[in-house]
């Protein structure tokens, strides 16, 4: 029937791997996703190397939206000490996953996440010597629908 329409998302998307950039010893991941799209983030990956200056580091996931306002913020349970190398993996229906010392692990959220919103990290306790390597983040991208 004319005017009669309804709005479906399909999901047709395309896998996207996206390498960040380490942001260099005593700074933050910060990554935008591109505009016009739609994504739903798969895998977001990263090292944690701390510098030898005793401190617990926790580890915040942050998504947050183009006007930096904070919209969800994700950790991976436990703190991480002097020295340590850490490999942090934030997957979707990532379930009945034991994090150890060497490895933490956190859901992702199943949602619509608009193109122009970021993801960050924040820490509590950083130091100036911690560094962020082997950044990796999968997510699928859809065209957005207007």
């Amino acid at each position: 029937m004319p005017g009669n329409q309804a709005f479906v998302p399909v999901e047709v998307g395309f896998i996207v791997d996206v390498t960040i950039a380490d942001p260099g010893a005593g700074n933050q991941i910060a990554y935008t996703l591109p505009d016009d799209y739609l994504y739903k983030l798969e895998l977001f990956y990263f090292l944690f190397e701390a510098d030898g200056n005793v401190a617990n580091r926790y580890i915040y996931v942050e998504l947050i939206d183009g006007a930096a306002n904070l919209r969800a913020s994700l950790a991976a349970l436990g703190s991480v000490g002097v020295n340590a190398n850490v490999n942090f993996t934030y997957a979707k229906n990532m379930q009945h996953v034991v994090s150890t010392d060497l490895h933490r692990h956190a859901t992702l959220p199943d949602a619509w996440i608009p193109g122009g919103w970021g993801l960050r990290t924040q820490m509590i306790n950083n130091q100036v010597g911690d560094l962020f390597t082997n950044i990796r983040l999968t997510c699928a991208r859809y065209r957005e629908q207007n």
